[in-house]
């Protein structure tokens, strides 16, 4: 009886140790997904997400926007300590990302001007940040 218990409990945690590289995988392949599903959104008005992406080696998930001229100049001339706060509270609050912020995966947001595609606004918000009691 012992020896069984061993062996089950060897193919247990023999599965934990390989469920970190299946969720990176998994989250890698879903990002990819709901970028084909369903994008491009707009998020709001001006602002239009264009896909998702995850880093498995820097377990960072990346959402790529891009925006319209008005949405562009308010991103560049809005102090950017604002954005990030506002970023931030929507982050933490929110929990579409739960399993993602349990993990401690970083977030890393990309706005680009939609006529040129040039970088606007960059920013990476790691666990340290939205894991921060207020």
């Amino acid at each position: 009886m012992n020896k069984a218990f061993i062996l089950l409990s060897a193919v247990f945690l023999c599965t934990l140790a390989g469920c970190q590289e299946r969720f990176d995988e998994r989250l890698q392949r879903e990002a990819r997904e709901f970028t084909e599903k369903h994008c491009p959104q707009e998020r709001e008005p001006g602002t239009v997400l264009d896909s998702t992406t995850y880093s498995p080696a820097r377990r960072t998930y990346s959402l790529w926007y891009t925006v319209s001229e008005p949405t562009a100049t308010l991103l560049q001339t809005t102090d950017k300590v604002l954005i990030r706060r506002a970023l931030l509270n929507e982050l933490t609050n929110s929990t579409d990302y739960k399993l993602l912020k349990d993990e401690g995966i970083d977030f890393e947001y990309h706005y680009a001007r939609a006529d040129n595609r040039q970088t606007v606004y960059h920013l990476i918000l790691k666990k340290e940040d939205y894991r921060r009691t207020n």
